[in-house]
């Protein structure tokens, strides 16, 4: 499975750059390292949290930035944050607008959908984003085999603690993101490292860590 941290630089980058984490980009211009799986995120869910519109200009500024570089694994397709009447009605118009860039499209679920509501975007995208609450995550399960049957491949958003991470993993996803990677605890990204690799190491990766960090 495919794990993607968010739009991190510096030595947070050579971190991803050891472990194979990729980095979903919301406002910085996408600078991947090589072979790097990296995607671009709407941004919708930042814009929500703080209370703010969302910001078009920002999103197609990265997009625009991301087809030039080459290489993106997943473009998020803007949503409404917990709408999903609203997300279904403007999927399409976005859709179209989209498409020229050829990067792969992503749909986000949300809280309220259904299969069928999904069923006449498949032929125009490529995945599909499991958004939602706390509530909807619980049926990623149900979502992956939906996802598979039509041929998408399916993404675990917000898999932002070992135990949603460990979800992510069960469900069969194909990938999972957490922009919290860098904010967790030592123990915390330790045990999600482990989850990734299936293996006990110790990260010291330029004094990140003051003590080295065994799962035991």
């Amino acid at each position: 499975m495919h794990f993607l941290s968010g739009e991190v630089g510096g030595i947070n980058k050579l971190f991803c750059t050891k472990f194979s984490i990729g980095r979903l980009f919301v406002a910085r211009n996408p600078d991947p390292y090589e072979n790097e799986y990296w995607g671009i995120d709407n941004g919708a869910y930042r814009d929500y949290l703080h209370d703010k519109p969302f910001n078009e200009k920002r999103f197609m500024r990265v997009t625009e930035r991301g087809a030039a570089v080459g290489g993106c694994q997943m473009l998020v397709i803007p949503d409404v944050v917990g709408n999903a009447p609203a997300t279904l009605d403007m999927a399409q118009g976005w859709i179209d607008r989209l498409t020229p860039y050829d990067m792969p499209l992503y749909m986000v679920i949300q809280d309220g959908m259904v299969e069928n509501d999904l069923l006449a975007f498949k032929p125009h995208i490529d995945g599909l984003f499991l958004g939602g609450t706390n509530r909807l995550k619980r049926d990623a399960e149900k979502w992956r085999v939906f996802a598979d049957s039509i041929g998408l491949k399916f993404h675990y958003g917000r898999a932002s603690s070992p135990r949603k991470l460990g979800h992510a993993i069960r469900c069969g996803s194909d990938s999972a993101d957490s922009a919290r990677l860098f904010m967790m605890r030592p123990d915390e990204m330790t045990h999600m490292l482990y989850l990734l690799h299936n293996k006990k190491e110790a990260f010291t990766i330029n004094g990140l860590f003051e003590n080295e960090v065994i799962i035991r």
